[in-house]
């Protein structure tokens, strides 16, 4: 029978494969998680890393992705509430650029 390495098991601790299986990545990928303390882990021996399963479910959690809302989410959001003031992801970018009124300096020309 097939191991199923996605699958979740009652070990609290995973290897480096593992991580590298889970996510589709290499293991340089993982590596500089490791090395930057990004992922913590621990060293068992010279070759022998573990992640603690709790440690890797935290730094999924920390890694969500939050992303600017399309301008069909803009009026899904709008047609179920009240609220109108939800910037679509150009107007949030515009408006993190700029202050209302404010225009961008002017580039000088080269002499």
């Amino acid at each position: 029978m097939e191991e199923n390495n996605h699958a979740l098991t009652d070990d609290p601790f995973v290897s480096v494969d593992y991580v590298m299986k889970f996510f589709g990545l290499s293991r340089v990928t993982v590596e500089s998680w490791l090395a930057s303390g990004e992922l913590p882990h621990y060293r068992l021996g010279p070759r022998t890393i573990r992640i603690a399963r709790a440690d890797l479910e935290r730094f999924i959690a920390d890694r969500r992705r939050t992303t600017l809302l399309t301008r069909d989410e803009v009026k899904e959001l709008q047609s179920g509430s009240k609220t109108t003031d939800i910037p679509t992801g150009s107007e949030d970018i515009r408006n993190r650029c700029s202050a209302p009124g404010e225009e961008a300096p002017a580039r000088e020309a080269a002499a």
